[in-house]
């Protein structure tokens, strides 16, 4: 059955200018789109590519950044533009959906609220589910999370309590690639004032909420709790050239962030027939192979990337159950650590027991 609803959506005019003739334009204006989607670029970086004078890339950037698909910053002498990533003016069309469209869009509903559960932005979701439930009538409840959760379970893995003013400051300085000053607490050295950062990806990892930044200090990407951000301002003057980030491949290869060795490493890692199944499921690094199974139900597994530590703690987070076989530096990190444990145990023990 066929349902009618309302979405929002952007029209986007089709423009002429006078230089060239309307076919022309729009490939222009398609092949500019198409060059911003892979990162900012100079006025005389898109007449090079474009194969254009300077004059028609200002006019028909100057007309896109109208229809508020653009965005214009300077960085020193150079005007650079970037696709925009709000929408501003929106209109009505009508949409068929299918039962099966609102089911799917409904458990999509319902899977966002609780992976937003502790972000502004979990606020504004339901309260977008709430208006598109009463534009589709017939079938309201099933877009409504409060009504498939008993159906479908999402865990909230966000609940962290990040302060609203941080969050939204956070989410202007990310948008509009703004330079962004906060105070950080960290956990053993106390509030780091004035750290500037140039926002790259807001990310919820494990069970918290990261932003992933270029520090100015550390002059590479580092990841800040949101939780430990005590404050936030945004600095509208400072704008500054996106860079090509990959937030799969950094959270990947990265595991949870941490910064990754210079170093490739192969991999090989023991598994017990008691987990065993996990490793064939699951593709828990990319390039994961299973390179040898046994008879008594043990697997060789082997994996090549950087990131000694992540692989470190990845492997002592499975107990018994996972044994690194190489790197030899891998091992070697992981006795070090088990005997630093066990000292720590054996003074702790000392200590409670006079």
């Amino acid at each position: 059955m066929l349902l009618s609803a309302v979405e929002n959506h952007r029209q986007s005019p089709i423009l002429s200018l006078p230089e060239t003739s309307p076919a022309e334009t729009m490939s222009l204006r398609a092949r500019l789109l198409e060059l911003l989607q892979e990162s900012p670029r100079t006025q005389k970086e898109l007449a090079d590519l474009l194969k254009c004078n300077v004059r028609h890339v200002r006019r028909l950037a100057g007309r896109l950044k109208a229809e508020g698909l653009l965005r214009r910053s300077r960085q020193g002498r150079h005007v650079y533009y970037e696709l925009a990533l709000l929408v501003g003016e929106t209109t009505d069309v009508q949409l068929e959906l299918t039962e099966r469209d609102v089911l799917a869009l409904g458990v999509a509903g319902a899977a966002a609220t609780s992976l937003l559960e502790g972000l502004p932005l979990g606020q504004n979701l339901r309260q977008l589910l709430q208006r598109l439930g009463t534009q589709l009538r017939p079938v309201y409840f099933a877009v409504q999370p409060e009504h498939l959760k008993p159906r479908f379970y999402f865990q909230a893995i966000a609940r962290t309590r990040i302060d609203p003013h941080v969050f939204e400051a956070v989410l202007e300085a990310l948008l509009h690639n703004c330079v962004l000053e906060i105070d950080y607490e960290h956990p053993h050295n106390g509030l780091d004032r004035g750290r500037r950062v140039n926002p790259l990806c807001l990310a919820i990892v494990g069970n918290a909420v990261q932003l992933t930044a270029w520090c100015h200090r550390r002059r590479r990407p580092t990841n800040f709790a949101m939780a430990r951000i005590r404050a936030a301002r945004v600095l509208e003057h400072e704008t500054f050239a996106r860079p090509d980030f990959d937030p799969e491949a950094y959270y990947t290869t990265d595991a949870l962030g941490a910064v990754a060795d210079e170093h490739y490493y192969t991999y090989r890692l023991w598994v017990s027939a008691r987990v065993a199944h996990c490793f064939r499921e699951r593709e828990y690094f990319p390039g994961q192979v299973i390179e040898e199974e046994h008879p008594d139900g043990t697997l060789v597994v082997s994996y090549e990337g950087p990131g000694l530590e992540v692989m470190r703690a990845f492997v002592m987070s499975w107990g018994r159950d996972v044994q690194a076989l190489e790197p030899p530096e891998l091992v070697a990190r992981i006795r070090e650590e088990l005997a630093a444990l066990q000292a720590h145990y054996d003074q702790t023990r000392r200590t409670t027991s006079s």
